[in-house]
């Protein structure tokens, strides 16, 4: 497909004026960009209307330097799919490099994008468009990582059938394992103010990112098949999401259509990036120690992480929370092994380990952020166990935790040292499972990705049969794991009523009758809402009467029913 209009031949120039008078106008646009000199006007807008090799330029640091101040632009080959060959050195060749920049419209990316893909107002649209003798590259080497495995290509984002955005990126290869699987890969984009990028809108990921620009995205490939060999989706998105919901950190996500160089792949996911600009856009600056669970560390990250592993295994027996939270933020770990328990995560540990250098986030002690929960619900081919049924706390607390990964040796020592954690511990627990994530907000979250699944559209949809089987199992083989590990009976039903609004349990707001499961020797708390106190005439628990109070404590025996007797 010839794409007529994005630059003029390159030997048009060169035929036009001669090798020496377009260096003469490229020197002179360099030099009106130095030092505004308007008499050079007419060669700078001579350079304008060409474009020429990138050798052009004998300085990297100059080039550099005029993409940056908006003077020069990467210009897309004149025919968008030709496969050019490699050249020895295994690179692609040159894209030619202009003085005119090109509009949204004229973007390969947007211009590949057919009319009614463009059309369709029921679901984003992002349209990747890399050269294909680059895409190539990428591909054929997925254990290329770097700098060196990065490539020039250009984006375009629709919605609502509109082209919202567009732009230059830099494109590499993500993932670990994932990339050296057969099939479509994930791509990073990285927005480089040198290659002439602005970076991603935040608001058209998620509404709570804001308005600043998002310098990396992820276009995820998420799908994976379990041991059926049905394939799922979405299983990133909706593990994030619950992680948010039980107060622990995740990175927000878009399920989207997908183009490459104009052909369809199947539905993606684009996702931030969890590094330093993500940390900035939340907290307000990037002074930030980043740990990544697996991969490749600077010298002074991996002494870091060292430093923690070493602490957390070698501090003196029995490990207090108390003592580790001067140097970690254990709510926030514990939130997030609660994320992990709830969606049965496989490949438990890759949080994002960071630390405020500024000591203003979580007082400088190190947090955790839920990165690459893909292997959540369904029992992977490799797996033994189903995956409603995996168990966490016996991989945690029952498992040696080694010598090398930080928040395992933390929580494996917590869990079997100090009683008091593991009293938390529980009181978290089902803090969860009766208010966090109970029957009205997973139902409200599966109908919203069954619906996305649907409108994408994603090809098969039997894994969402199978994910909601596994969150009608989850729950009760959570409370038998937790009877098993920790001791403790099973669990009681706890029934309260009283009018819709009335009542607090555990200090949440429930509907007009509520329902919850309490282990054996657990207190629930029942408080009555400051307009209705003055109705509340008494308690009635389990048929007996008792006198009214505001707030009535029960330790959990047996099964329970408290009923809140209002007067008219």
């Amino acid at each position: 497909m010839k794409a007529s209009g994005f630059a003029p031949p390159a030997s048009s120039a060169w035929r036009r004026l001669g090798a020496p008078a377009l260096g003469v106008a490229l020197v002179a646009t360099l030099a009106f960009w130095l030092a505004d000199a308007e008499p050079l006007a007419g060669a700078r807008a001579a350079a304008r209307r060409d474009a020429v090799p990138a050798t052009t330029f004998a300085s990297k640091k100059v080039r550099n330097g005029l993409f940056r101040a908006g003077r020069l632009f990467l210009q897309p080959p004149a025919d968008l799919l030709a496969q050019r060959p490699l050249g020895r050195d295994g690179r692609c060749p040159e894209l030619e490099i202009g003085a005119q920049a090109l509009g949204p419209e004229q973007l390969p990316s947007t211009v590949l994008v057919p009319a009614e893909a463009r059309a369709r107002r029921d679901s984003p649209l992002v349209s990747l468009y890399l050269e294909p003798c680059r895409l190539r590259r990428l591909v054929d080497n997925p254990e290329g990582f770097g700098p060196e495995w990065e490539e020039p290509g250009w984006v375009s984002y629709f919605e609502g059938g509109e082209l919202r955005f567009a732009s230059p990126v830099a494109v590499r290869l993500q993932g670990g394992f994932s990339r050296k699987r057969p099939g479509y890969k994930s791509f990073r984009l990285i927005f480089r103010d040198r290659a002439g990028a602005t970076g991603w809108p935040g608001r058209s990921l998620a509404p709570g990112v804001g308005d600043q620009p998002i310098e990396q995205v992820i276009l995820h490939n998420d799908l994976r098949h379990d041991q059926r060999g049905i394939p799922w989706q979405l299983s990133n998105s909706l593990s994030y999401d619950i992680a948010r919901h039980l107060g622990a950190l995740a990175p927000e996500t878009l399920p989207i259509r997908l183009l490459v160089n104009g052909e369809p792949r199947p539905p993606y996911v684009l996702t931030e990036r969890i590094d330093k600009d993500w940390l900035r856009r939340r907290f307000g600056h990037d002074k930030f120690d980043v740990l990544r669970a697996k991969g490749a560390r600077e010298p002074e990250e991996q002494a870091l992480w060292d430093e923690a592993a070493r602490w957390a295994a070698t501090a003196p027996a029995p490990l207090l929370a108390s003592e580790v939270e001067k140097y970690f933020d254990l709510d926030n770990l514990t939130r997030w092994y609660l994320t992990v328990l709830v969606c049965s995560t496989g490949d438990v540990f890759q949080a994002v380990m960071t630390r405020d250098r500024r000591g203003e986030v979580s007082d400088g002690r190190w947090f955790f952020v839920a990165w690459d929960m893909d292997m959540s619900f369904r029992r992977p081919k490799q797996a033994r166990t189903e995956g409603w049924k995996r168990d966490q706390f016996r991989f945690v607390m029952g498992r040696p935790p080694g010598d090398k990964m930080p928040p395992r040796i933390l929580l494996h020592r917590l869990l079997n040292e100090d009683p008091e954690y593991r009293s938390e511990f529980l009181r978290l627990f089902v803090e969860v499972v009766n208010h966090r994530v109970d029957e009205r907000y997973l139902r409200e979250r599966l109908d919203h990705y069954a619906h996305l699944a649907r409108t994408l559209p994603v090809a098969d949809l039997r894994y969402q049969g199978e994910l909601e089987k596994f969150f009608q199992l989850r729950f009760d083989e959570m409370f038998r794991q937790l009877s098993l590990h920790f001791q403790v009976g099973p669990p009681q039903p706890v029934t309260v009523h009283g009018p819709a609004g009335a009542l607090r349990v555990d200090g949440y707001e429930v509907p007009a009758e509520y329902h919850g499961r309490y282990p054996s020797g657990l207190m629930v708390a029942v408080a009555v809402a400051e307009p209705w106190r003055s109705r509340l005439a008494a308690w009635r628990v389990d048929g007996e009467l008792v006198a009214p109070s505001d707030r009535l404590e029960l330790t959990v025996t047996g099964p329970l029913v408290i009923e809140a007797v209002m007067t008219p």
